[in-house]
C-alpha cells in the first residue's frame, strides 16, 4: 500500500503523531463491547478500536521502530499490518467475521482492484454477515458545489480543508490525487454486486437512526467507528446465507 489511508486522506506526509489510535472511538467502543462478536476495520489508519475488531492498514512503512507512535502501534494486539495494494487480499480464513467495515477505502483503488477487495470481503464474511462501505458521496459534493468555499467547509463538510492549497473540499477530499475513483450510490451498487452481494442498501435506510440501530448489534458497534458522515455515501450488504 502506498501510503495508509485515514479518512480517505493519505497519511504519507502526516506527522506519526497523527497515527496514534483517536481516544474518541477507545472511549465509544468500551461501552457496550461484545466479546463473542469479530469485526474488521479495513484501512484503519488513525481509527483503531479495542476488541471486538480486527484493525488492518500498512502503517509500520511510515512510524520508525523506538518512536513512540510506532511503539503504542506494536502494543495493540489487534492491529495487522497489511499492504493491501500489494496483496489485493487479506489474510483472514473464509467466515471468520460478523462485520467488516470499509471507511474511505475503495475510492483508493481502481474499479477492477475495488471489486476484488469487495470480493474479498465477502469471503471473509460468515452467512448473514454484514458488510459497510463508506466513500466520499460524489452526489452530495455535487449539490453543494455552488457554496463549496474554505469559509463553509465546516459547515458543509464537518471539517475544515486542512490542506491550504487546495481551493474547495471538492478539491481536497473528493478529487484527491490518491483517488481513483468517484464513487455514487449507482456505482458503488455496482461495484458491491460484481463483488456477489445481492442484499444490498443504503446504510441509512436499512437500518434507520431513529431505532438507534438497536436490532442489529453489529451496527451499533460499526457505526461507533464511522467518520467524515457529513459528506460521506454510506451502504451496507449482507451475505447470503446461501453464499
Amino acid at each position: 500500500m502506498s501510503a495508509p489511508i485515514i479518512g480517505g486522506i493519505s497519511v504519507k506526509n502526516w506527522p506519526a503523531s497523527n497515527l496514534q489510535p483517536d481516544s474518541r472511538f477507545l472511549e465509544f467502543l468500551s461501552f457496550g463491547k461484545t466479546k463473542s462478536m469479530k469485526l474488521l476495520n479495513v484501512g484503519c489508519g488513525g481509527v483503531r478500536p479495542p476488541e471486538p475488531w480486527i484493525n488492518l492498514d500498512a502503517l509500520h512503512q511510515h512510524l520508525a521502530p523506538g518512536t513512540p507512535e510506532r511503539t503504542q502501534l506494536d502494543s495493540e494486539k489487534n492491529y495487522v499490518d497489511w499492504h493491501l495494494f500489494h496483496h489485493g487480499w487479506m489474510p483472514f480464513d473464509e467466515e471468520m467475521f460478523d462485520g467488516i467495515l470499509c471507511s474511505h477505502v475503495i475510492e483508493h483503488f481502481d474499479c477492477h482492484s475495488a471489486v476484488r477487495i469487495l470480493t474479498d470481503c465477502r469471503r471473509m464474511l460468515k452467512p448473514g454477515g454484514l458488510l459497510v462501505v463508506s466513500v466520499p458521496d460524489a452526489d452530495y459534493f455535487l449539490s453543494v458545489h455552488d457554496r463549496d468555499t474554505p469559509e463553509n467547509a465546516v459547515e458543509l463538510f464537518g471539517e475544515p480543508i486542512h490542506d491550504k492549497w487546495q481551493p474547495t473540499f471538492m478539491a481536497y477530499a473528493l478529487l484527491h490525487r490518491e483517488h481513483l475513483q468517484l464513487l455514487t450510490a449507482g456505482s458503488l451498487e455496482c461495484l458491491l454486486l460484481a463483488a456477489g452481494f445481492d442484499q444490498i442498501w443504503d446504510f441509512q435506510e436499512r437500518f434507520p437512526r431513529t431505532h438507534l440501530r438497536i436490532e442489529d448489534e453489529r451496527c451499533i458497534e460499526i457505526e461507533k467507528v464511522m467518520n467524515r458522515r457529513k459528506f460521506s455515501l454510506e451502504m451496507c450488504a449482507i451475505k447470503s446465507s446461501a453464499s
